[in-house]
């Protein structure tokens, strides 16, 4: 943990500051939650900038321009930097939200804890090992070693699960976090991106961006995982395309038996892939659909409550 601090300042102090928002949301004392109230508050707008730019100063900047030769890793780290400098501008709004910036800069720290987020203090639970695989053979032989022991799995992406459906029935069954599996291409026709299951949507965004495209459907925040939105088949804004899974062209899997699959809408299985938390295999990849990125200007008409229905069919 004290290496993981050093090499991730920020996310450390991020880390701090939401099991304070949790502790004061979760405590039946009114001294505790207002003491919790105003120590976010006050790391966020001091403590949490300041890190930011240490970080940005002596990291980031520095890894963008060590990059320069690469012209995909330049921007890459660039944007990195970016982030953290608009987030040093946008800090104060930790007056009104302590978690509200510093939420984009969690990291899940390397452990045999499984902690989903929102409900850490009440469903955490430790395990006998957290394992990471870095290629689809390290997954399928994870899957057969599961099997044969005659193991649950559960899937970790980003960890950013609110409910239990990471949590192992026991601490000796087989965690399995995706994080490393977050490679992304975007296909010569800029039609569609492949997607591994574990990369965020952050990621896809800047990814897709540099490109002069976006996702069609995702998450209303990017903190969560490709793989994890397609196992609850979550909505976005874009509500006039439906869910997630109106936007996947194939899907490839790892079954029940290790097996590697490719999945087609024409496959049975491959719709039973969607709001099944991984019940019928684990997601390896995605092909989603993209489009251009162009700039939006967003617009409200206020409307009396009794008028919305025909307004919105309108």
């Amino acid at each position: 943990m004290t290496a993981f601090a050093i090499r991730h300042p920020v996310a450390t102090v991020s880390r701090g500051i939401e099991d304070l928002v949790i502790k004061g949301l979760n405590s039946k004392s009114y001294l505790m939650k207002g003491a919790c109230a105003v120590l976010s508050r006050v790391i966020s707008l001091t403590v949490f900038p300041i890190f930011l730019l240490l970080e940005l100063t002596f990291s980031r900047i520095p890894k963008a321009l060590l990059a320069i030769g690469n012209s995909e890793k330049f921007h890459r780290k660039l944007d990195k930097a970016a982030k953290y400098f608009f987030a040093i501008f946008t800090s104060p709004l930790g007056l009104h939200s302590p978690e509200g910036v510093s939420g984009f800069f969690l990291k899940t720290p390397p452990s045999h804890e499984v902690r989903p987020f929102g409900v850490e203090a009440v469903y955490g639970q430790k395990v006998d090992q957290i394992t990471y695989p870095k290629s689809i053979l390290e997954l399928q032989q994870l899957v057969r070693q599961a099997k044969e022991q005659k193991k649950q799995i559960s899937i970790m992406g980003a960890g950013m699960s609110q409910g239990t459906q990471t949590v192992p029935h026991n601490s000796s069954q087989i965690v399995i976090c995706l994080k490393h599996l977050n490679s992304i291409s975007l296909a010569p026709d800029g039609q569609t991106a492949q997607v591994q299951a574990g990369a965020t949507w952050e990621q896809l965004q800047i990814a897709l961006n540099n490109q002069g495209k976006s996702s069609i459907v995702k998450q209303a925040s990017d903190i969560f995982s490709i793989g994890g939105s397609i196992g609850i088949n979550c909505h976005g804004w874009a509500h006039e395309y439906g869910a997630l899974s109106s936007t996947v062209e194939s899907l490839e899997i790892i079954d029940a038996s290790g097996e590697f699959r490719r999945l087609s809408p024409a496959d049975e299985q491959f719709r039973c892939m969607f709001g099944t938390l991984g019940y019928f295999g684990i997601v390896v990849s995605a092909s989603l659909k993209v489009t251009d990125n162009v700039p939006l200007i967003q617009k409200a008409t206020e409307i009396h409550i009794d008028d919305f229905h025909a307004h919105y069919q309108e």
